[in-house]
């Protein structure tokens, strides 16, 4: 398998984890940060460097499906 193809399989597998905030220090961390270092693991596994990089957003314009 070509390492572009692993590279968008290991992507959608990190997206497709339900976003979650570990309240339990043993608990996965599902949350922007955890996700991040999952993916930049599973990608530095093929030779493809990542690096991070930090927005400023508002949470008062997230948009919520919920209610």
């Amino acid at each position: 398998m070509d390492k572009i193809k692993k590279a968008r399989e290991y992507f959608n597998y990190v997206r497709d984890i339900p976003y979650s905030i570990p309240s339990l220090y043993k608990e996965p961390d599902y949350c922007c940060v955890g996700k991040h270092k999952m993916l930049s693991d599973l990608l530095l596994s093929l030779g493809i460097k990542t690096r991070f990089i930090a927005c400023e957003f508002l949470w008062s314009s997230v948009t919520s499906s919920v209610g």
